[in-house]
Formats: structure tokens, sequence, C-alpha cells
């Protein structure tokens, strides 16, 4: 797993709470900016209500940028009418 955080506390916290749910055999690294590799899969979730409506389009075409030619994108967001109304023009 590669996780991609801001804030160094969030990933504090995401290393108890993900040390208590992986196996062994998993491994995780977190990072604050994303790295420059391509990826399978890329979950983006809580992070579209989290930015600027003028910084959707640019976010997400770095995150399909990011994907390797099969990959894909899951974007989780709470149903909130602001965020749901630009991820459904995304769309």
């Amino acid at each position: 797993l590669t996780l991609v955080e801001a804030s160094e506390e969030m990933i504090s916290v995401s290393k108890k709470l993900l040390s208590r749910k992986l196996s062994s055999s998993i491994q995780a690294t977190w990072h604050t900016k994303a790295p420059s590799e391509k990826f399978d899969l890329i979950i983006a979730a809580n992070v579209f209500n989290e930015i600027s409506d003028s910084a959707i389009s640019s976010f997400t075409q770095k995150l399909l940028d990011a994907l390797n030619p099969k990959g894909s994108l899951l974007i989780v967001e709470p149903a909130l009418q602001k965020t749901t109304l630009h991820l459904m023009a995304l769309r």
C-alpha cells in the first residue's frame, strides 16, 4: 500500500489504525506528497470535499495521470450536495 496524506499528525493516526488491521505480509508506506510511480488502483477518499472548486479538475487529472494504462480510480465522498454536484459533472 502507498498512502498519501499531507498531515503528519494524520499519518501517525492512520499508522496506529492500520497496524491493527494489516497482516504482516502487507507493506505500507506513507508519503506527504504523491510519489511519481504509476498505480493499478488509486482510492481518493474524502479528498474532493477538502479542496477548492477550482482545483478539482486539475487534481483529478493528476490522479488519472498516476494510473497505469488499465488502472482504476475509485472516488469515495460523503453525500454532500456541493461535492456530489461537482463529481457528477466530473463523471
